[in-house]
């Protein structure tokens, strides 16, 4: 399960006959639980109260840019459009390798 404070976001779960109220109730216990973790992280925050690590992004190299969409933009384009190969194909057009490195 993954949840909020406010909502449940995500389950996962695998049953042969489980009642809707049984399921329900797990939901609702799931859920009470996150919270108390949500409550419990944030008190620990507030207790350290820790600095951001801010890192800066990695330089983006243009030439080298410049030089893999001359080398295979017009082949990956290509290879990505749906209308001309089908989606099976157009998947393993764009990742089969040519590139030398």
């Amino acid at each position: 399960m993954v949840a909020s404070e406010d909502a449940i976001v995500m389950v996962e779960a695998g049953a042969m006959e489980v009642s809707e109220d049984a399921v329900a109730d797990a939901l609702q216990f799931g859920h009470d639980q996150i919270k108390r973790i949500i409550a419990a992280i944030r008190e620990l925050h507030d207790k350290l109260k820790p600095n951001k690590v801010i890192v800066p992004p990695f330089p983006f190299d243009e030439a080298l840019a410049k030089e893999i969409e001359q080398k295979h933009g017009a082949r990956l384009h290509d290879a990505l459009d749906t209308a001309k190969h089908p989606k099976k194909e157009s998947y393993h057009l764009s990742t089969t390798s040519e590139i030398d490195f």
